[in-house]
């Protein structure tokens, strides 16, 4: 898991020589072009012009509907989640933008663990940047927009952006918080205006463990605060 995890997050050191060239030779506005164009299957998506919304959320735990949930455990991580939704150690990948003919209309939920100081371990270079732990690197991740980059550091961050963001379906109406619940804080994107709702959620425990738990929920029955309920039983297996 944590290898392919790897791989994909890896897309941006492969392209890291080429964008470092464009940015030392052309304008920021040949910068944004370039990445536009290593993008293009999903330039247009809202996500990339989608900051976090100012307001810092304090979602409450709905202790009726925790109740209700059932336990899974996952070699890596242990989380209580809806009896109906399906369970698996997924892998955050940049395909996921696309709409695979046949995929699963069920239920799901993807789920990925990874320990503290992973991403700086990753990309130990960024710290000259003022990147100097974990949640620098996801918070600037979230905020980063195409429009917005002016250095190599800025493009970095789009492409991440694309690597984090799995399949939300229609992006109109897309949007992001920032959270604190129960002791984890991070970020949700979500999409709750058509017939599914869709949560991707970004976010750290007190002890720095990274999750993610991207859920698809056809019968949209969930909502931020039973969002929550669930992240709130996130954690490591020991």
């Amino acid at each position: 898991m944590k290898n392919k995890f790897a791989r994909y997050i890896l897309i941006a050191i492969v392209l890291a020589p080429m964008v470092i060239f464009v940015a030392k030779f052309g304008e920021p506005s040949i910068l944004k072009t370039y990445v536009r164009a290593g993008m293009a299957h999903s330039q247009n998506l809202a996500i990339f012009s989608l900051e976090p919304e100012p307001e810092n959320y304090n979602l409450s735990v709905d202790e009726t509907f925790l109740n209700k949930l059932k336990r899974y455990r996952l070699p890596q991580m242990d989380i209580l989640l809806p009896k109906n939704i399906k369970a698996v150690e997924g892998e955050t990948s940049i395909t996921y933008y696309k709409k695979k003919p046949g995929r699963s209309y069920k239920p799901i939920a993807y789920l990925l663990y990874e320990k503290p100081g992973f991403f700086m371990d990753l990309f130990p270079h960024l710290k000259k940047q003022g990147i100097t732990n974990d949640h620098d690197f996801l918070s600037r991740t979230m905020a980063a927009k195409i429009d917005d980059i002016k250095t190599v550091t800025d493009a970095f961050f789009v492409i991440m952006k694309g690597v984090f963001t799995p399949d939300m379906e229609e992006q109109k109406n897309l949007k992001m918080i920032k959270f604190s619940c129960d002791g984890k804080d991070g970020f949700i994107s979500y999409n709750m205006d058509g017939k599914t709702n869709y949560f991707d959620c970004n976010f750290f425990d007190r002890a720095g463990n990274f999750f993610k738990v991207y859920i698809k929920d056809p019968s949209a029955s969930l909502d931020l605060n039973k969002i929550c309920t669930i992240i709130s039983t996130a954690k490591k297996n020991k």
